[in-house]
Order: C-alpha cells, then structure tokens, then sequence
C-alpha cells in the first residue's frame, strides 16, 4: 500500500509544481524537465514505476488541458512525451510496457501495478480448487507464483546509487506539496482559462 500511496503522491506533486506556476515560459521548462526526469526513469535507471508517476502526474486533467504551455515546447521534447505516454499506454494489456519489461537488464524497479493487475485477474479468474473438487488448483497457483517470481528477478542486482540527503528530505511526502484533483483543475484554470468562441 505504502507504494500505491506513494505514486499517487507524486504524479500530484508532478502536477502541482506544473500548475501552480503562474509564468508559461517557466511552466513549460517545468513540464519539459519533468519529461526529461521520466526519461532519464527509464533509461538509464529502468525506474519504470517513476517513469509512470511522473507520466501519471503530465496526464492529469489539469495538465493535459494547458495548450498554451504545451505549444512552446520543443518538438524533441513533445516526441518523448508522445514515446513515454505510449510506453506506459493501458492499451493491450499494457503490451509496450511488457515488451521493454522483457528487454530490461536489473536493477529494475517495475511498475509494479502492471503486476497488482495481473494476479488480481489470476485471482479472481480462475477457481481456487481444480473442476468443483476440493483439490488445490496448483495451475493457478503456479501461474501467481510466476508473476511474484518475474517481480523478484528485478530486485537480485541493487543499484549503484549514492543517497543525496537534499533530494531524500526534499521527496519525502511530508516536504511535498500536493493539491487535490479539484485544486489542481482550479489552478489550471487560472493559469490558462477556457476560451470562449
């Protein structure tokens, strides 16, 4: 849980820092560094839980609306946007990012909700015992034990990362600054309101 709750606090924080700035030029430099955080979350790290955070946090209502913003961007930056917003795409059962999950070489540190999904439907697609017997469905069984087991070839390498005590102070959830869905929408509102035509 500690982790859900964690990439819901900071895809928020994505989104606070990026609405809350008044001035567009800064806007857009903040969105495009974010861009490029999630891109250096996918390579080199192969941090693909941040990757989707921070896609998360760019994808909000409240962001995705700011055309404004978004149209000062530079091409390079737009087409890695479009490429991190296809890799982390639900679509197909999220197809891409199974795909590059298959590619990775650990340390990794998936997205761990692509795993959440897949032993939910293991769970409740198939029945806990074999035909309506009382014998153990150990074909259900292995295939959730191949799941949690895939999870694990991800933590065997540790990453060579020194801490920056600055950065652990800074992204602990009690020094970030998140607005609600509703605050951030208003805000966004403020920055760049509705045309009218």
């Amino acid at each position: 849980m500690r982790m859900i709750d964690r990439f819901n606090v900071v895809s928020r924080y994505v989104a606070t820092s990026i609405v809350t700035e008044p001035d567009v030029a800064r806007r857009k430099k903040i969105m495009s560094e974010w861009i490029e955080i999630a891109q250096l979350c996918r390579t080199p790290l192969n941090n693909l839980n941040g990757v989707h955070e921070i896609v998360g946090g760019l994808s909000s209502a409240a962001v995705h609306r700011l055309k404004r913003t978004k149209e000062l961007m530079s091409k390079r930056v737009v087409q890695l946007h479009e490429e991190l917003d296809e890799l982390m795409s639900p679509r197909n059962g999220m197809y891409r990012l199974r795909q590059h999950l298959q590619q990775v070489d650990p340390p990794c540190i998936p997205y761990i909700g692509l795993y959440f999904t897949d032993l939910v439907f293991l769970d409740d697609g198939a029945p806990d015992t074999w035909r309506g017997t009382a014998m153990v469905n150990f074909a259900k069984c292995r295939r959730i034990a191949e799941v949690i087991m895939e999870i694990g070839t991800y933590q065997q390498q540790p990453y060579a990362i020194r801490p920056v005590q600055y950065l652990l102070h800074h992204l602990s959830s009690s020094q970030m600054t998140v607005l609600d869905d509703n605050q951030q929408f208003a805000a966004s509102l403020k920055i760049e309101p509705r045309v009218r035509t």
